[in-house]
């Protein structure tokens, strides 16, 4: 595996015009920027090299523009943001393609309590209980919304059994279930994520559609952002991600080349602390990868954490 490892960004630079990359896990913590993302931002646009933000975060663009320059992120950098909230929600809004012409206007919402509502109504869609509703949108697991029910935790609901019987309910009629997160849990935190809605879903039978990571049409956008900034090349293009699941996997979908990092959601089976420089021990990477992608896949480069 030292074949693949990389001390910082700076030593492949010159092979990449374009970098995908996400941001909970390899920018950031959700609290503050990880030691030297900022400095590597900065030495990519010195050398004229494109950045494009691609999150399975199920929030809008600007919400995650507004969340990085919190965190003390210069937007100005950064070529274009793509997240699978803000992909769906366009589709959602006006459809162009299944399997969002066939869905529906009407969805009952597994969310984040915060933007829910507001998600929907924007996106000419109305609320609905499991008994009625033509969707469930899985977007986060902190609440449960339709036309009259509503339960909302500080915590993931998804143990709730008024939720499984919302979704037994749902799938029961043969109502499918759209995804706009396909993360399985938080970087940090371990809470579980959308994508496992998804994985339990599938697996008693129901029908699932998924927007994000490793998906293909996230990676479409950001074809489109990197060909406004200059770069048509797939070859030019590097993915730059902490889950294997879904970054890596995804940049091999795309047929681009890409970046594992080490030290996000992996952290724990690799024996490292999240965020860490540290590398931890060959055998750990090896069974990591082996656990989490095909015999044949492996990313092009591995690094610690992202910096120069």
């Amino acid at each position: 595996m030292s074949s693949l490892n990389r001390s910082g960004l700076g030593e492949v630079c010159d092979l990449y015009d374009a970098y995908f990359i996400d941001a909970w896990g390899v920018l950031h913590d959700g609290s503050k920027p990880y030691p030297g993302v900022l400095d590597c931002l900065q030495q990519l646009s010195a050398r004229g090299k494109h950045v494009v933000i691609l999150s399975n975060s199920s929030r809008r663009k600007g919400s995650v523009l507004s969340g990085l320059r919190k965190l003390g992120f210069d937007t100005d950098l950064i070529l274009d943001v793509v997240t699978s909230g803000d992909v769906a929600w366009e589709e959602l809004h006006t459809p162009t393609q299944e399997p969002f012409k066939s869905l529906g206007r009407s969805c009952l919402v597994l969310g984040n309590g915060d933007d829910d509502v507001d998600y929907v109504k924007t996106a000419g869609l109305t609320l609905a209980d499991a008994e009625r509703c033509d969707f469930v949108l899985a977007r986060g697991s902190f609440a449960l919304t339709g036309a009259t029910s509503k339960i909302q935790e500080h915590a993931s609901i998804l143990e709730r059994p008024e939720v499984a019987a919302a979704l037994d309910t749902a799938r029961s009629r043969g109502v499918p279930l759209l995804v706009t997160n396909p993360d399985f849990l938080r970087p940090g935190t371990n809470d579980p994520m959308p994508g496992l809605i998804g994985r339990d879903f599938a697996a008693a039978g129901g029908a699932v559609h998924w927007v994000g990571k490793p998906y293909d049409l996230v990676y479409a956008r950001c074809r489109a952002a990197a060909a406004a900034g200059g770069v048509e090349d797939a070859r030019r293009v590097c993915g730059v991600g902490d889950s294997l699941s879904h970054d890596i996997k995804g940049a091999l979908r795309a047929g681009i080349d890409s970046m594992f990092v080490l030290s996000g959601v992996h952290s724990a089976e690799l024996g490292i602390e999240q965020g860490s420089d540290a590398w931890p021990a060959h055998d750990a990477v090896a069974r990591v990868l082996q656990a989490h992608l095909p015999p044949d896949a492996r990313p092009t480069h591995i690094i610690t954490h992202l910096k120069w």
